[in-house]
């Protein structure tokens, strides 16, 4: 192969590699804390860690103010574990940055803010095989309904309570 045609080979070969940009990586692993953020408790107040794989394995965590927490396994289909990941998709901040809200207490009335306490409200991470994205976030009520309706997919109350259980 003479000097040219291998400089011609080359740069037809980098300017291959250069145009195609890496695949996204899919999402492998969703994991969502929540917390009931007052100090007293009166009526449902939601305190599980949730992690949702792609393959549709669950692995969920209630903790209990008593200190009987639960642990519970399960699956459901990978088609319910996609719709699970579209739905808090629209959660996810579209810029790809970590996002981090300070005080959730600044937004709620005087008479809340007093009980409330000091926690992650909601976290959310989106997990691929390259890397993490984070949401820590205050409980508004987008936020609630959203991951309301995505847990009724896979079959668990907005408490983080297994539907039928």
């Amino acid at each position: 192969m003479s000097r040219r045609a291998r400089i011609l080979v080359s740069l037809i070969a980098l300017a291959a590699i250069n145009a195609a940009p890496p695949p996204a990586s899919p999402i492998e692993t969703m994991k969502i804390s929540r917390r009931h953020p007052f100090a007293l408790c009166t009526g449902l107040c939601p305190n599980y860690d949730l992690q949702v794989r792609a393959d549709g394995r669950i692995d969920l965590r209630r903790l209990s103010f008593d200190g009987a927490d639960e642990f519970r396994q399960f699956r459901v289909s990978e088609r319910k574990a996609a719709e699970f990941y579209h739905r808090i998709d629209a959660l996810r901040p579209a810029d790809g940055r970590d996002v981090d809200e300070a005080n959730c207490a600044e937004t709620l009335p005087p008479d809340q803010a007093q009980s409330h306490i000091d926690v992650k409200e909601i976290e959310i991470v989106w997990v691929t095989a390259q890397s993490a994205q984070h949401l820590e976030g205050c409980q508004t009520a987008a936020r609630i309904e959203t991951l309301g309706d995505a847990l009724r997919i896979v079959g668990l109350r907005p408490d983080g309570s297994h539907i039928g259980a």
